[in-house]
């Protein structure tokens, strides 16, 4: 369990409310990294601004002028780290970011004097000097690499960069660029011809003596999946936490990006059996019967309405649902502090078998260490699902996309039940582009929601947006990403982010937001793994950590998983290990009168019947303040205040045939309960 939160962070963004400061205008910083000897411009040098705890508020690559441009920070005083591979990183602290003047600041950075792995060099004498920055790469090293070519090969080396299109390679070195060509189609460009003995950095010497030793037969081996680490944060199961740190620590981002995700409306639809009606169209109306927020319920039969998301005028009251071409009217509708709205419809039970899944994935540069390895695991995920969803009918799309002015802006593969389709795209692409920090992900986006061919009925709609950078900002960008978030929701489209090494705050509080306004869920990878740069901790009180496969899959499983119309609940096929302590993992197969987790041995708990109809009994004999009742993703259906009662009762009867857990926290610890709601 990694616990988040630290009194410094608290403390900077409470002083900084309390000052007024959020409201001001934010700030900039911009400027040029150089090699420290030559002053030449060092292209791809990540720039982190950090606050005083040490977490990353704003981060970019530079150009190929080796230009920077950070925005928007909110003004105050950070410690600004530079790092380049090959280079020594270098930090300045007691930056001051003022508000509506850019703040400039170049840097100048000295080659490290330690060794990296190898690029094969030949010469009549030695050429690798361990006291002068070095890469040597071998063919096996290149061949258990994650890349497809000769060219990521070598831009690993300090100083060296490729185009966005693979084919050219750029070498820098104290006395300027030299001209030729390694295997023919990989061209080394330039102007000035350095001393072949002396000035070239990376162990390089004369063009004529440059070669490849050993070519790999087979550069295109991938990397094995199950390697990236990744955490979820289900802000639906930590809502009244949502709501303290959206007002608190990320509030100005939320005003930045005029998103507020708070006023929630959930609405449960069930038949009269119980099971839960999939895919219903649900039109939120105010009380002048405008439009307010379309959605579809879930394949748990519920719907996530949202008043005042863009608008704050906006305020909901009722409810439109539309099935098996009837309208059902539900007025008076209640915000979720007051509860759940529930309703039951006399309609056959008709359940939809098909599941779109979308992948949307960030190919810039700045991609480059974790691309390989996405598509290793984007690949196996779609194998183990079919196994794990053999009822199902699946349906795969994906979109890769760089930014204006690279060599695409955005490549797709529409929708296919032949997943293959989706599988052999996604292994034939590369990053490459970007450098201004925000890219294409609006056009992606417009892409895949509104161009691709959804499913008409689906049990679940699934976007995995996989990403390091926001979108561009702008007025024009603000209304086509609101209006982007409105067209996902009325599609039922669940948007699940993959937020990878990058993510600055102002970009994690929107990919949460967009989450929560598609019924989605924010997902994030972390260090442990060792893949990529550095991720930053997501502001929270604590998460779990899991190989992203597992997560992926998953995620997936409980986004689609539906009881059969005229059986009782269904046991999870999928074979995924859950994290130790998470709770709420639907796919453990857990005894129903098993507890889980590690609570203390010595509180009774016992509730029954299980299964049961309606009514369950509950045990206790420790005094404890609260407990809930929670579906499978988490999301809080009933909090009973306790205080000194042992026994009480708790009715299911509303709620769809299916799996729910009974929490409360007894002695510090979490004891958690599985109950199962029977037709």
């Amino acid at each position: 369990m990694k616990m988040l939160y630290s009194l410094a962070f608290g403390l900077m963004f409470s002083f900084l409310c309390c000052n007024g400061v959020a409201q001001t205008r934010p700030g900039s910083l911009r400027g040029t990294v150089m090699d420290f000897a030559t002053g030449e411009p060092l292209t791809f040098a990540r720039v982190s601004v950090k606050d005083e705890a040490g977490v990353v508020i704003s981060t970019g690559v530079t150009d190929m002028d080796g230009k920077y441009n950070l925005n928007p920070i909110a003004p105050g005083e950070y410690t600004v780290e530079v790092s380049l591979i090959g280079y020594q990183t270098v930090k300045l602290r007691r930056v001051i970011i003022s508000p509506h003047v850019p703040t400039v600041q170049d840097f100048k950075m000295s080659l490290a004097s330690t060794a990296l792995s190898e690029v094969v060099i030949v010469e009549d004498r030695p050429l690798i000097e361990k006291t002068k920055s070095s890469k040597i790469t071998t063919a096996e090293d290149i061949q258990n690499m994650a890349v497809r070519d000769i060219t990521f090969a070598a831009s690993k080396a300090a100083g060296v960069s490729r185009t966005s299109g693979n084919s050219t390679v750029f070498f820098q070195n104290p006395q300027g660029v030299w001209n030729s060509s390694i295997l023919g189609d990989i061209t080394i460009s330039g102007a000035a011809h350095p001393n072949p003995l002396t000035d070239f950095n990376i162990g390089f010497m004369s063009p004529d003596k440059v070669e490849i030793l050993d070519e790999p037969k087979e550069l295109n081996k991938m990397p094995e999946a199950r390697i990236l680490t990744a955490g979820e944060i289900h802000d639906f199961s930590k809502w009244e936490l949502w709501k303290d740190i959206s007002d608190d620590q990320l509030k100005q981002w939320k005003e930045y990006w005029n998103i507020a995700p708070l006023e929630r409306y959930s609405l449960q639809l069930t038949f009269t059996n119980g099971i839960p009606i999939v895919d219903a169209e649900v039109v939120f109306k105010d009380r002048r019967g405008k439009v307010i927020w379309t959605c579809r319920t879930d394949n748990t039969g519920k719907a996530e309405m949202w008043s005042k998301l863009f608008d704050q005028d906006q305020e909901g009251q009722r409810a439109e649902i539309h099935y098996n071409d009837r309208i059902f009217t539900v007025d008076g509708l209640k915000p979720i502090t007051q509860g759940m709205n529930i309703m039951q419809i006399d309609e056959p039970c008709n359940l939809p078998e098909v599941l779109d899944i979308s992948f949307v994935v960030d190919a810039t540069g700045s991609m480059s260490d974790e691309i390989a390895f996405l598509k290793a695991e984007l690949g196996d995920v779609i194998g183990r699902i079919q196994s794990v969803l053999n009822h199902s009918s699946i349906r795969t799309s994906s979109v890769f996309y760089c930014d204006k002015g690279d060599e695409y802006v955005t490549r797709e593969s529409d929708f296919s039940d032949n997943v293959s389709q989706t599988e052999n795209f996604i292994q034939e692409q590369n990053a490459g582009g970007g450098g201004d920090y925000p890219e294409a992900l609006i056009e992606a986006m417009e892409v895949a929601v509104n161009k691709f061919k959804w499913s008409n009925k689906a049990v679940s709609r699934i976007m995995f947006l996989v990403l390091d950078a926001p979108p561009h900002y702008g007025e024009d960008e603000l209304r086509r990403l609101h209006q982007l978030l409105k067209d996902a929701a009325r599609k039922g489209i669940r948007i699940i982010p993959i937020a990878s090494s990058g993510i600055d705050k102002r970009t994690e509080y929107l990919l949460r937001s967009m989450a929560l306004a598609t019924n989605g869920t924010y997902t994030f990878l972390t260090d442990d793994s060792g893949v990529g740069d550095s991720h930053i901790e997501p502001t929270t009180d604590s998460y779990e950590v899991e190989l992203l496969n597992d997560l992926m899959v998953r995620l997936i499983h409980q986004f689609a998983f539906i009881p059969a119309c005229m059986n009782q609940a269904m046991e999870a096929k999928v074979s995924v290990d859950p994290p130790d302590q998470a709770l709420e993992n639907p796919l453990h197969p857990n005894d129903p009168d098993h507890t889980e987790g590690a609570g203390p041995e010595d509180v009774f708990f016992k509730l029954y019947p299980n299964p049961t109809r309606d009514l369950v009994n509950i045990e206790l004999d420790k005094e404890v303040e609260e407990l809930f009742l929670t579906d499978l993703r988490g999301k809080i259906l009933q909090r009973k205040e306790i205080g000194k009662e042992r026994s009480f009762q708790l009715s299911l009867g509303n709620y769809p045939v299916g799996t729910y857990f009974i929490r409360f926290q007894a002695e510090k610890k979490w004891i958690t309960r599985q109950i199962i709601r029977k037709a």
